[in-house]
């Protein structure tokens, strides 16, 4: 049985029930458990005093999904692994999947396999499903069986498959989870934000998460359909999955649709790649595909190909044959949606506001935009986007409790939302503002410049209608004056924040995951500072957090870190070489273009902590006859 953490009945564990138990499990925010695991937090955290051998015939698997770049990753799950350690059950299999490694398929099937390994060695593995003991015993640890049973059909059985074109959806009569686009504004040109007004059926508050489903790009599914040598509107059905259902009221599908609205065709797996190297004819590309499947995986994930890419450097891969076409499908990943905070107070009648910035991925020679904000930034007035609303946690407490907002870049979307629900509190039903009793909002905004100042005009709103009290701009990089960031603003407002704190307000902050630990240590500090022992600013900072006055919504990184070392590094060297030309240290016969890194040049190095460092070779040309030059060149 697979079911939701909420869905199981802790209680067969104890009743001997349950014996055998597998736990997929993330860590929500900074430790806390997901919201479809409070029952089993609930159940672990009750039985401290409960009899030590209470779950002693219990023998059970955790893999623990997080990223490193937050400050404690994987705890919920060794909290799991403990708390029921205590209670006598056995553990057999303990794994983590770092989100920022990419290898998640391979840290699932590696757990997995040891798992089922354990299990098949049971005297009682009859018991278990057939299809579970068998559907890994004879795959390698690089490739997973595929998702989804497909099987092609000559005619659509589905009257909603009229509608096939990704851009105009959805069906005639749009269902509830579809919004339709009422404006799309540039807010900051220099750093790619803009905000997205959605009108529909909406029930929201400040501080939720409007959850959108991307659509990949029209030509790059039609490129990738060509490549793959099938019409666009063959059609195909899933016999065991609803993957469909929810929009078609079928299991029925085109590959155009599914290739645009469900499938992922950014990310290659090694399941892919494993697949395509049983599936092409040319003895070099088996060659280069065998070894990406074993030692050479670990570097070409960090290239960012996607698989229209990918199968364009290998033509001989042929999907000839609806089973080869199938099995392909089956092994793409879904399309999964993102998460985005609301920037507008549920009281805006049937609208919702966002704010996105379009993000950029890869090194500087394969750079490539976010599937789900390329998206969005490219949406017409009139679209349709299908999205749902996730309720949260991060709400604005009533209106006569002081709060502090701390953010950056678009991690001011939720503060929008308090702002403009704290102005709305504030205005009487004839419009007039009532003061009595409104607690202070000072918001910390940090940004490069004035030119990225996000939605000033309804900043300049609320402060205008008293939502807001206080802005204080952080900028990193405007001219003639000396870098500043949030932790920078905290700080020379020290007092007045520490007042709020004692008052009984609460700070929050939303962004980079970054900015909370930097509050914390610049609170601390400034405390310390102020006369107070490192012992006791702790202490204080401890009882704010144990009393849930500081709220944090954030996320770790998206990007590749090594990608941005190869770019800091190439922006160096041109400058450097630009340098060297300008005083004729170089032949002027030489340009920054010729000398730019190629892929050849780079190799691979093992550094002392053991990984992967990627080097660049570059050669210049130096003039012979001064070896004044040459000792520069060598600086």
């Amino acid at each position: 049985k697979v079911c939701s953490a909420n869905e199981f009945d802790m209680n067969s564990l104890t009743l001997e029930k349950t014996t055998k138990l597998a736990i997929i499990t993330s860590t929500y925010g900074n430790g806390e458990p997901p919201e479809n695991a409070s029952s089993l937090y609930e159940f672990i955290a009750s039985s401290k005093d409960k009899n030590p051998s209470l779950l002693s015939t219990v023998e059970f698997g955790v893999l623990s999904l997080g990223s490193t770049a937050y400050p404690n990753p994987f705890v919920f799950g060794k909290f799991v692994e403990q708390g029921l350690q205590k209670l006598g059950a056995k553990l057999i299999a303990s794994g983590n999947s770092d989100e920022i490694s990419f290898d998640e398929e391979r840290d699932f099937v590696k757990w997995y396999t040891n798992f089922m390994s354990y299990m098949s060695n049971l005297s009682n593995v009859s018991k278990l499903s057939k299809s579970a003991t068998e559907e890994f015993s004879d795959v390698p640890l690089d490739i997973v069986v595929p998702r989804f049973n497909l099987k092609f059909t000559e005619k659509s059985s589905s009257a909603n498959l009229r509608s096939d074109n990704p851009q105009n959806y959805p069906p005639s009569n749009a269902p509830s989870n579809f919004l339709q686009v009422e404006s799309l504004k540039l807010e900051s040109k220099s750093a790619s934000i803009y905000s997205l007004v959605l009108a529909g059926n909406l029930n929201y508050e400040a501080g939720d998460e409007l959850v959108i489903f991307p659509t990949n790009p029209s030509s790059m599914v039609a490129r990738l359909i060509k490549r793959l040598g099938y019409p666009g509107d063959t059609i195909f059905e899933t016999a065991d999955t609803n993957l469909f259902s929810s929009e078609f009221g079928s299991n029925t599908c085109t590959l155009r649709l599914a290739l645009s609205r469900f499938l992922s065709i950014h990310t290659i797996t090694p399941s892919l790649v494993k697949f395509f190297s049983l599936r092409t004819t040319d003895p070099k590309e088996i060659e280069i595909l065998t070894s990406l499947t074993g030692d050479g995986w670990a570097a070409f994930k960090l290239k960012n190909y996607c698989l229209l890419e990918f199968l364009e450097m290998f033509p001989s891969v042929s999907l000839d044959g609806a089973e080869n076409l199938a099995i392909f499908l089956g092994i793409l990943p879904p399309l999964v949606p993102r998460y985005y905070s609301v920037a507008s107070s549920g009281e805006n009648s049937g609208k919702i506001r966002i704010v996105f910035k379009v993000v950029e991925y890869g090194d500087f020679q394969n750079r490539k935009e976010g599937v789900a904000s390329s998206y969005l930034s490219n949406l017409q007035d009139g679209d349709y986007v299908k999205a749902f609303i996730k309720k949260s946690n991060f709400k604005l407490p009533p209106r006569n409790v002081d709060i502090v907002m701390v953010g950056a870049g678009t991690g001011i979307s939720p503060f929008l939302g308090f702002v403009e629900d704290r102005r709305l509190q504030l205005e009487s039903s004839h419009g007039k503002v009532q003061l009595e009793n409104s607690g202070k909002t000072i918001l910390f905004y940090g940004s490069r410049s004035e030119d990225d100042f996000v939605c000033q005009d309804l900043w300049n709103k609320s402060m205008d209608f008293h939502g807001l009290d206080k802005i204080v701009n952080c900028f990193s990089a405007k001219l003639g004056i000396p870098k500043s960031y949030v932790q920078d603003g905290i700080r020379q407002n020290y007092s007045q924040v520490k007042k709020i704190l004692d008052n009984g307000g609460i700070i929050f902050s939303c962004g980079d995951v970054k900015i909370g630990s930097a509050i914390r240590e610049t609170m601390i500090a400034c405390m310390k500072s102020d006369g107070m022992t490192a012992s006791a600013a702790m202490t204080y900072w401890d009882k704010i957090v144990s009393e849930r006055r500081f709220r944090r919504s954030e996320w770790g990184l998206v990007e590749d870190p090594e990608a941005d070392v190869r770019r800091a590094r190439l922006a160096r060297w041109r400058r450097s070489v630009k340098t060297l030309i300008a005083f004729g240290i170089i032949g002027r016969g030489h340009r920054t273009e010729d000398i730019a890194l190629d892929p050849s040049s780079q190799t691979d190095s093992e550094s002392s902590d053991g990984k992967t460092e990627v080097t660049h070779s570059i050669e210049v040309e130096v003039f012979e006859d001064k070896k004044k030059e040459k000792k520069q060149m060598k600086k």
